[in-house]
């Protein structure tokens, strides 16, 4: 590898984490040290990331060994389809006072999108089954 290439690695790298860092903030209001994040955080860290399934290779590896290559991505990702969340809650990786998850959707958080569409296909399976039940019940009578 040149040593251009070893400097826009770390470069590339810096930014990275420094934009990680930023988003990590602005989600959770947690301040972590760029040097300090993770793309595998513990739970103790106080933050986690979320990731669509079609990226989930982006959290595969550690910053301080990715290519190019990952660091571009992540950039191009970051508050997309990949974002920080909280790990200790259980409401999809958000704080349990978030109402609703409609602050999530208002600020473009795809994971309390998600939850939010998985508990309203929950509410209209549940009001589908009572609606078959009143049919099969009407159908007998």
């Amino acid at each position: 590898m040149s040593k251009s290439s070893n400097q826009k690695r770390f470069q590339l790298r810096k930014q990275c984490r420094e934009a990680l860092a930023a988003h990590i903030f602005n989600r959770l209001h947690l301040v972590v040290p760029p040097e300090r994040v993770r793309l595998q955080p513990r739970p103790e860290d106080g933050y986690a990331w979320s990731v669509t399934n079609a990226n989930a290779a982006l959290l595969k590896s550690n910053l301080s060994s990715a290519t190019i290559n990952l660091y571009q991505k992540i950039l191009k990702e970051l508050g997309s389809s990949l974002e920080a969340v909280n790990p200790h809650s259980n409401t999809c990786g958000f704080p349990k006072e978030t109402q609703g998850f409609r602050e999530g959707i208002m600020d473009g958080s795809f994971t309390a999108e998600i939850c939010e569409l998985k508990a309203a296909n929950g509410r209209i399976e549940m009001e589908l089954e009572r609606t078959r039940s009143r049919l099969d019940d009407c159908l007998r009578e």
